[in-house]
């Protein structure tokens, strides 16, 4: 417990780290995790010097943590797996088959855990081209398999085409949007999953 806290986690084994190689100038204040399409990804705005995490899991998944890193390992009890990352190099941290469930997950600095934003149910990436004429796309990233709805509003908040209302798989979507028959204006993208809800302005321009 080398920084009396009381615990004994990963950040201790950073500190250690720390005695024998200088701290990091830039380090991160803050990470976010991602998990796609069979890989989990931690990313900063500055450098990640540890990450340990608790994931539970049924028999038959099946997962390889990075080597680009000073230590990489794990310990599986039954349906629970530990996993410690020291000096990443990389931001895809896993790869895996199957589901899991983050129980747990600590990242840190080189001194102190930092905040980290766990992946929402559902994420709406930049609809491309904006502005557009009269078709633009934009994807829908699911970190589990969920209900999605997404749907255009115009300006006065009137629902003018819905461009999916279903279950999806967990990953990447890619939805289309032709606004041949609207007029040109504001509109706002909204998607919703069983516990989320995002939204976009896109502008058409004709």
């Amino acid at each position: 417990d080398l920084n009396s806290d009381g615990v004994i986690n990963v950040l201790d084994i950073v500190l250690i780290v720390n005695i024998v190689l200088e701290p990091r100038l830039n380090d991160a204040s803050e990470a976010s995790i991602r998990i796609g399409d069979g890989y989990m990804s931690v990313s900063g705005n500055g450098f990640i010097s540890g990450i340990q995490m608790t994931i539970s899991h049924s028999e038959d998944f099946t997962f390889e943590i990075t080597d680009q890193s000073m230590v990489s390992d794990f310990v599986t009890k039954e349906n629970l797996t530990e996993i410690i990352i020291i000096l990443p190099e990389e931001d895809q941290i896993m790869s895996f088959e199957g589901d899991f469930q983050l129980e747990q997950i600590i990242v840190t600095n080189s001194y102190t855990e930092i905040d980290t934003a766990l992946p929402s149910d559902i994420e709406l990436g930049k609809a491309y081209p904006n502005p557009f004429n009269p078709v633009t796309s934009l994807d829908v990233y699911l970190n589990q398999n969920s209900y999605v709805s997404v749907v255009v509003y115009d300006i006065r908040g009137y629902a003018v085409s819905t461009l999916i209302s279903d279950n999806l798989d967990r990953g990447m979507h890619t939805l289309t949007w032709d606004a041949s028959g609207f007029p040109s204006g504001i509109y706002f993208v909204k998607a919703e999953s069983n516990s989320n809800v995002e939204t976009q302005k896109i502008t058409l321009l004709k």
